[in-house]
């Protein structure tokens, strides 16, 4: 006796990189959203020109974490999705390596020499006291970015 076996159902190739667009398009929206509400938090709360400090450390902190991740974020998903079992865990142990390493190295940077970090980006002396919580930013979006 023999069974019938469901014919294997197609599914159109589009349709996983459809879903996976919709996923980071919506993403990327949510975070423009949070970031004009946080925006408009600090602005009404510290007045207008906390918001040219806080774009300062904005970018101060994607400089940061383009130098912790050695801009490798793209590189990071083309060299997984090439690669498949023990070359794909053995990448991705080097890559964690490399990240963590600068990562440490830029946290540390931020955190020795606060004054030269401050006179280099511009600054005022008294945002001092914010660069330990800069340097934490930049290891949480460095482990995000893995």
């Amino acid at each position: 006796m023999t069974t019938a076996v469901e014919p294997a159902r197609q599914t159109s190739p589009w349709r996983p990189m459809v879903a996976a667009m919709s996923k980071t398009g919506g993403a990327s929206i949510a975070s423009a959203v949070a970031s004009a509400v946080a925006t408009k938090i600090v602005a009404s709360a510290l007045g207008p020109g906390s918001i040219a400090l806080l774009g300062t450390l904005q970018q101060l902190r994607d400089g940061a974490v383009t130098l912790a991740t050695a801009n490798g974020r793209t590189a990071l998903v083309q060299g997984l999705s090439s690669l498949h079992a023990v070359a794909r865990r053995e990448y991705l142990r080097t890559v964690g390596l490399l990240f963590g390493g600068a990562t440490v190295l830029v946290a540390i940077a931020i955190c020795a020499a606060p004054h030269a970090v401050i006179r280099w980006s511009r600054l005022p002396e008294s945002s001092a006291s914010m660069l330990p919580w800069l340097a934490l930013t930049v290891v949480l979006f460095s482990a995000l970015c893995f």
